[in-house]
């Protein structure tokens, strides 16, 4: 009798210290990661947004004002992905519209009464873009204008340059 507890008891022993050993390596792959931007689909990988991408999300939300320039917004404090410059059509300017990486427009400010000077508009860092009107007198001024969000909504701060 005690010869076969014995021979359970060592038996048992031996399937705990099997159980302890260590396993076999399995090789394992690596696998890519795929991150997205907040708003872009999950079908597409996040790329940096070009202006090229900016002006197709512009179009895509059913903007059909003439486009002047658009700037890509890197380092946005407040979501802002790009700035597009297009024509506004109710007192004869120019507008901004600051848009997210879905191509909504979170924002927008204009300038009334002017025509842009082409291939002005400048992305100047901290949610701020510049860009040069002629008046319709002809004088020529540069404009920035910073952009910041808050709970209580959307501001512009705007400074004019000559």
């Amino acid at each position: 009798m005690k010869l076969g507890k014995f021979v359970l008891v060592s038996i048992l022993l031996a399937l705990l210290l099997s159980a302890c050993a260590p396993a076999a390596q399995v090789p394992t792959e690596k696998v890519p990661t795929q991150t997205t931007q907040p708003g872009v689909a999950e079908t597409e990988t996040a790329e940096p947004l070009t202006e090229q991408a900016l002006l197709e999300l512009f179009t895509r939300n059913g903007e059909e004002d003439e486009v002047y320039g658009c700037v890509v917004v890197p380092d946005s404090a407040y979501g802002v992905a790009g700035v597009v410059q297009c024509a506004n059509r109710d007192n004869d300017g120019v507008s901004l519209r600051f848009l997210d990486s879905s191509g909504g427009v979170k924002g927008c400010t204009g300038t009334p009464d002017c025509t842009p000077v082409p291939g002005t508009l400048a992305y100047v860092g901290g949610d701020a873009v510049s860009y040069r009107i002629q008046t319709k007198e002809g004088a020529e001024e540069k404009i920035t204008v910073y952009f910041e969000a808050s709970e209580e909504g959307v501001n512009f701060r705007v400074v004019s340059e000559e």
